[in-house]
């Protein structure tokens, strides 16, 4: 959704206005009066009138078409003026309702007014009058009905801006609940999903300006207590409970053909046209922003098991160094998660960290395996692999943000470390948090040349060196983590579960 969307919208809104005669129906048992004040009517411009004496047919006509303003005598026959309102203004919230009498008393025309009647004629009253007040009620419609629609447009260009900006589902799901309750007035909403997304379908929120237990439970439902294609509909139901008025909306949300859930607005009165066209654009841009995360999730699963299976080959080369990547990637999201960082930084942290070591596909077997220490030339090559890594990297696009966790996971704090002996601050925060995982992971595992060192060894080595080798807020905040879950640590390097995959162990935490 864009602005183009937003424009294209006031122009069709625009179009209707000025194209669309204004529909208008006279009800009055007399015949000839009735058909009076509809030829009458009729010669207004930009009007079209339906003249009824029997208000069965009208409250008929009323209720399965778009009607704009409604004169009616209050006495029709046996049936009500009234009848004819109360119909009008549950089918059609924002249209206008005339009556007429012959036969007025203060204490009815209140309860017209009360009820929602635009004004009150007594009979006889001059054409001129009516034709005065008629103008005057379709001038307060087109007011309504643009003020809606300005309102309209200001929720659809708040949802529209958010799917612009830097994408979040979640800040558009609630910028649509923003429009429905802000700007349509409704009492409630509320989304139900299906999407098989952790993300989206955990998305709980719900918006009621009101007490109402009925309108609750309405939005809290998950099938509506209709059948599987039932719910799938487009539903409005309106009900009238003890005078309480109440109008039950559940569009689908749907790509194609895919089905993610429902978009629910309870109104505390009828829907009106415009509103239900608002909302049906609300949700087709719910349905866009889901669609989209949804797609987004199964590329980056299918990158993230490209980039896993990478990091796995590299892996495969080094006997040794088996389950580090998955190792160090879980360390890594438990401290930046400490920092607060959001969903999108740590999808880039599970690739960065996956890729981190993707320079050693350069380096020799010979060297990468060797059975002791490794003398300086064979250091120099070892050190080159965070330069390689970029260099294999470069050119792919959705890769960039790994530069950080390659380039930078061996240098120091202190300025001694490589390629670049960049200091403190200099160091980029992904390459500091990776330093110190690393470091861990690296003292107890088992080498070609040692034995993996005891936990607290590695704990130890991270308190000497904060401040030297380490940013000391990073290890500071990953010794405060070893000790509020020492547990998870164990686990991830317990002798007792080799024979489980280590990803296994990794999606138990």
């Amino acid at each position: 959704m864009n602005t183009e969307w937003t424009e294209n919208l006031q122009e069709a809104q625009t179009r209707d206005v000025l194209a669309k005669p204004s529909s208008i129906v006279v009800v009055d048992d007399e015949p000839h009066l009735c058909n009076l004040i509809a030829d009458y009517i009729s010669e207004i411009h930009g009007t079209e009138v339906i003249s009824f004496t029997d208000p069965i047919r009208a409250v008929d006509h009323i209720r399965n078409n778009e009607i704009d303003l409604v004169i009616t005598d209050l006495v029709i026959g046996e049936g009500s003026g009234v009848d004819i309102l109360d119909v009008t203004r549950s089918t059609h919230p924002d249209s206008i309702v005339i009556l007429m009498t012959a036969f007025p008393t203060v204490k009815t025309a209140i309860s017209v007014l009360q009820k929602g009647g635009y004004d009150y004629l007594v009979k006889p009253f001059k054409l001129d009058r009516l034709r005065s007040v008629v103008e005057r009620g379709l001038d307060t419609l087109h007011t309504r009905r643009e003020n809606i629609r300005l309102k309209a447009e200001l929720g659809l260009l708040k949802v529209s801006s958010a799917l612009l900006s830097d994408f979040r589902v979640e800040d558009t799901l609630s910028h649509v609940m923003d429009a429905a309750t802000g700007d349509l007035d409704a009492i409630g909403v509320s989304f139900s999903f299906q999407s098989g997304s952790v993300r989206i379908d955990s998305f709980k929120e719900m918006r009621l300006t009101e007490d109402d237990a009925d309108a609750r439970a309405f939005l809290c439902s998950q099938t509506l207590g209709l059948d599987c294609e039932e719910v799938r509909q487009r539903i409005v139901k309106a009900d009238n409970i003890h005078g309480q008025e109440r109008t039950y909306v559940s569009l689908p949300l749907r790509s194609g053909d895919s089905f993610f859930g429902w978009l629910k607005v309870v109104f505390g009165r009828g829907c009106r046209d415009t509103e239900m066209r608002v909302l049906e654009l609300l949700t087709a841009s719910a349905s866009a922003a889901v669609g989209r995360t949804l797609l987004n999730e199964r590329l980056t699963g299918s990158n993230l098991d490209a980039l896993r299976a990478l990091a796995n080959a590299i892996e495969a080369r080094d006997r040794y160094t088996g389950g580090h990547t998955d190792r160090v990637t879980k360390m890594a999201e438990m401290v930046a998660r400490e920092l607060g960082w959001g969903e999108k930084r740590m999808l880039e942290l599970k690739q960065g960290c996956t890729l981190h070591d993707i320079g050693k596909i350069g380096v020799p077997d010979a060297i990468l395996n060797k059975s002791g220490p490794l003398d300086e030339y064979e250091t120099n090559i070892m050190r080159k692999h965070p330069e390689m890594g970029v260099h294999i990297i470069t050119g792919i696009d959705f890769l960039k943000i790994a530069v950080p966790y390659i380039l930078f996971h061996h240098e120091r704090y202190d300025g001694e470390g490589y390629p670049m002996r960049l200091k403190a601050q200099e160091i980029p925060i992904e390459g500091r948090i990776l330093a110190v995982a690393d470091t861990f992971d690296a003292i107890v595992s088992d080498r070609p040349y040692r034995r993996g060192a005891p936990h607290e060894k590695a704990i130890e080595e991270i308190r000497i060196n904060r401040g030297l080798q380490f940013d000391p807020e990073i290890a500071d905040l990953f010794l405060k983590l070893y000790d509020e879950h020492t547990n998870t640590f164990v686990r991830l390097y317990s002798n007792a579960q080799k024979g489980k995959q280590i990803r296994d162990l990794i999606s138990e935490f």
